[in-house]
């Protein structure tokens, strides 16, 4: 305990065991498994709160930056106790009102929010709609006897798997950037 709280290692401590063990002591956390979603996509979150164990699994409230009205989803608690799962289908805003899907645009925010009872707290979880692909530049290739070194660049992170055509009765090979 050197220091006032939180900058003690009680504190720590405690925030370790918290990162390692969401939901333990009854504290409800609420995690969206990307930071980004396309159009369509599904979405996928989880919460852990060990007061749940064992119980019927929570109601996590779905909105966007273009669909306010809440959309509500019921989750499953997984093999691990505490721990919730569920999914909820993210579509276009140009679709019509669709029960059990959210509504959103490119550039939209999604919230993910649920109501820890035993915390008297709401957790909220966001992340953002990006549905502009990537533009890909500086497209070089270096062939080489039996390779080709394909390079490019992005103006902004992807992950980018590049397939090529085997040659006839030559298994699939995959590359990556």
């Amino acid at each position: 305990e050197s220091g006032a709280a939180p900058n003690n290692r009680a504190a720590f401590l405690r925030s370790v065991i918290q990162f390692l063990t969401p939901g333990l002591g009854g504290l409800g956390t609420i995690a969206l498994d990307q930071n980004e979603y396309r159009l369509p996509d599904l979405v996928t979150v989880e919460i852990a709160d060990s007061d749940l164990s064992g119980q019927p699994g929570p109601q996590v409230q779905f909105h966007s930056g273009f669909d306010t009205n809440p959309v509500i989803i019921t989750l499953q608690e997984t093999p691990q106790p505490g721990l919730f799962r569920g999914f909820i289908p993210l579509i276009a805003s140009t679709n019509p009102p669709t029960a059990g899907r959210l509504r959103a645009a490119h550039g939209n925010r999604i919230y993910a929010r649920y109501f820890d009872a035993s915390g008297a707290i709401t957790v909220e979880a966001t992340a953002t709609v990006d549905n502009v692909p990537p533009v890909v530049t500086g497209i070089t290739v270096v062939p080489g006897f039996d390779n080709a070194v394909i390079s490019w660049g992005t103006d902004e992170p992807t992950e980018t798997p590049v397939a090529r055509q085997p040659p006839a009765g030559a298994a699939d090979q995959m590359l990556s950037q």
